[in-house]
């Protein structure tokens, strides 16, 4: 947000979008988990937060974009 100058009036002059990278392993050895994370956080852009979290269903899921059309032609075909 920015402030005119002599105004009391607020614009706003950027937005700022925030975007997630799921990275998704399986089978990592506990030796290759350290230099993995090494590089990982060595090579992330500047103002972006790692975290590292167990899949669940529901992040699996977020990831998709919801069709309603779809949904609506899939209740109707269950009736």
């Amino acid at each position: 947000m920015l402030m005119q100058e002599q105004s009391t009036k607020t614009f706003i002059d950027s937005l700022l979008k925030t975007h997630e990278r799921v990275v998704q392993l399986s089978h990592l050895n506990a030796t290759l988990c350290s230099v993995f994370m090494e590089v990982l956080l060595k090579n992330q852009p500047e103002g972006v937060q790692v975290s590292v979290t167990e899949q669940t269903e529901a992040d699996f899921n977020a990831r998709f974009k919801t069709r309603p059309e779809l949904e609506g032609l899939m209740a109707q075909i269950k009736k």
